[in-house]
Order: structure tokens, then sequence, then C-alpha cells
């Protein structure tokens, strides 16, 4: 959660333009820092809600999430700033990164199916339509060696299948981890040792005040991983708050759809939607006052 907050200032405070004009096309490009939009999918759409500034953080929930870590570059749009990012160590992670960590919320946001409302029952239960081989136990050296790892960036295929950090010692235990504790309704319980106590400090839907920036949510209405039930609660939440917001059904589409949508079908239409409303919003913010 802090290191898409700090990506975002990063940006925001002329990090991105800095490194595209380094680049070989980069006089070709401008970045215009005061209308940042965020979007990201599953656990990126979490962390895309998580820049929100009324967040709060604790510096070892971002290497700790287990179920979600290896997601954290591929799904939110600021896959450009790994490279930074892999130069921070350990020991700096603890502190906060005052020059980096956003104070300005971004300009809107766009949650393709991002866990939320972690007051739900859903989130401690299992769920059965997930592979057999995800309900069965996990052998002790597996889950001893995940917990070993100090600092995660990335490790194992995404669920929406973004190939593996090939640098990655062996992916393949966290990512079964990561699908055990899903499966079998851990998921909080990994990542969050003080569940239920402190949700607010990690939950969008606990977090949302008049001052929320528009925000858009895509999903699927076949979802079994992450319910739309979750995404209609921060919908209504939005709409009782004032914020500017939708909520864009894609009908029979089961989590992580967006990495296997054909590009013209009648789901590539319906989730685009969301863009189609993210580009409203930038258009907006060029009307003269």
């Amino acid at each position: 959660m802090e290191d898409v907050k700090d990506v975002l200032g990063w940006v925001q405070n002329g990090g991105l333009a800095r490194v595209l004009k380094e680049s070989e096309n980069g006089n070709k490009v401008r970045v215009d820092e005061d209308r940042v939009m965020v979007m990201g999918t599953s656990s990126g759409g979490h962390l895309a809600l998580s820049t929100v500034r009324d967040f709060f953080f604790f510096f070892w929930l971002a290497y700790s999430v287990g179920n979600y870590a290896w997601e954290i570059c591929e799904e939110t749009f600021s896959c450009s700033h790994r490279q930074h990012s892999k130069k921070i160590s350990s020991t700096r992670l603890t502190k906060r990164k005052k020059a980096w960590t956003s104070s300005t919320p971004p300009l809107a946001i766009l949650d393709f199916y991002g866990a939320k409302s972690f007051s739900s029952p859903f989130w401690t239960q299992p769920i059965p339509e997930m592979p057999a081989a995800f309900h069965a136990p996990l052998p002790a050296s597996d889950v001893a060696a995940v917990h070993a790892e100090k600092t995660v960036f990335i490790g194992g295929t995404s669920l929406e299948g973004q190939s593996a950090d090939p640098t990655h010692p062996n992916p393949q235990q966290r990512q079964a981890f990561a699908m055990h504790a899903i499966a079998t309704g851990k998921v909080l319980n990994s990542i969050w040792p003080r569940y239920p106590a402190d949700l607010d400090l990690i939950d969008p839907v606990l977090k949302v005040s008049s001052s929320w920036p528009p925000t858009a949510i895509v999903h699927g209405t076949a979802d079994q991983t992450i319910p739309i039930t979750m995404s209609k609660e921060l919908e209504k939440r939005l709409r009782e708050a004032g914020v500017k917001t939708s909520l864009f059904e894609v009908q029979g589409e089961p989590h992580t759809f967006a990495g296997k949508m054909t590009k013209g079908s009648a789901t590539w239409d319906s989730q685009r939607r969301g863009f189609d409303w993210l580009e409203e919003r930038l258009e907006e913010s060029y009307a003269v006052k």
C-alpha cells in the first residue's frame, strides 16, 4: 500500500517525467502531473483504492501480503517504477519515504474487481468452486520458505496470467501459498494478523468520505473469488457520500477476466465503459470553471 502511494507521489512530483526525458523518445512525451489517474485489477484494484490519502500504512504489509504480493507490479499502472523499487532495501522500507508518498489523491480511480469489504464473512469462508488442489494442506517447508522471504517485489505467475519474475528463487511456493489462502478463506488472517481488528486501516469501504476522488468499478457478475456484492457495497458508500461513481457489470465473467478477454468481444466492449468513464473525468478536468 505504501509502495503504490510512493509511485503516485513520484509521478506527481516529476519522477516519471525525469525518467522519460532520459529515454530515447522522451522528448515526444509530456507528463501532466496534475492529472494522474490510477487503475488496477484484483489486488491492483485494492492498491488503486489505497492511493486515497486517508489510508494509514504499516510498512510490513507491503511485503507480507502472501496471497496478493506477486500482483503488485503487474496489475497496477505503475510498472515503470519497478526498476526504482528494486533499489529500495528492506531496511529502508521500514521508514516512510516522505519525499515520495503522495498527499494528493489521483484525479480518478478505476477499480477492476478489487479486494474490499473485508468485514464480510465471505473472507473467512472456503471457496468450494476453486480446484481441489488449492484446498490441500501445503508442505511445511513451502510455508516456511514463504515466511522466510523478507522483501517480496514480485513472484509467481499472476492470476491474470502475467509471467513470473525469472529472478525469483521459487515463485511456485508463493503462488501455492496464495492459492491455498484464497481457497480456504485464510487470506485476511495471512496478510492482516490483527484481523478482525483495525480493518479501517486497509478496507476502502470503511474509508469513504466526501473528499474521495471519482471512482469507477468494473466487475464480472460470475466472480466467485471476489463477489460483485463487495463492489456494490463500495459503490453504495460512495454514492451516499456524494462521490461521483459508477459500477459497470460485465455479464457472466469470472474473476480476472481482463487477462483473457478478446478485443472486440462483448466482454471487451462492456469493460471498456470503465475507461470511457475515466476519459470523461479527464475531459471534465479541462473544463473552464
